[in-house]
């Protein structure tokens, strides 16, 4: 008790510099990406999680069905119902025309925006709409004023393709 210690990386964001000074310390492959699902349609929108709670969850369960995630991963609706109430939990979805392509679970508290769960629809996983979402959340956080943008790290807190990823 009373005692920390490093168990894994992760990937923050600092907010603080300019959006163009931000976006140099990011891979071209990356911005690339996120330029080219502009072209493909996607479009973004900001909700409250409950607005969109079954449609996210079939989105979320497809997602963890194809990476064969651990049993630890798959929560029920009443963990996403009980998480929508909680103050400054949003969701972050990207649309092609009516549907949802990718989503992600983000909390805002006190100047940090932390990720949560997301997930990316199968048919659109060669267009990484993902990549589209990584991107809003970092300008919606910076518009708000906030301070850091907090993604996580690999699975299990391992150095990992999500981990690399972020």
């Amino acid at each position: 008790s009373g005692t920390f210690h490093d168990s894994s990386q992760t990937v923050v964001v600092d907010l603080e510099p300019s959006e163009e000074q931000i976006l140099k310390q990011v891979r071209r492959a990356f911005q690339q990406t996120y330029r080219k699902g502009k072209a493909f349609g996607f479009t973004v929108r900001f909700v409250g999680l409950e607005e969109e709670l079954d449609t996210f969850l079939e989105l979320y369960r497809q997602t963890m069905d194809r990476v064969q995630a651990n049993e630890l991963y798959y929560f029920d609706r009443s963990y996403f119902a009980n998480l929508a109430r909680i103050p400054g939990v949003q969701l972050c979805v990207i649309d092609h025309g009516s549907t949802m392509a990718a989503a992600c679970v983000f909390l805002e508290c006190d100047g940090i925006v932390n990720t949560h769960l997301g997930g990316t629809r199968t048919e659109f996983l060669a267009q990484s709409p993902f990549t589209t979402v990584i991107f809003e959340v970092m300008r919606w956080a910076k518009s708000r004023g906030n301070r850091w943008l907090q993604l996580g790290g690999g699975v299990g807190g391992r150095d990992d393709s999500v981990f690399h990823f972020k």
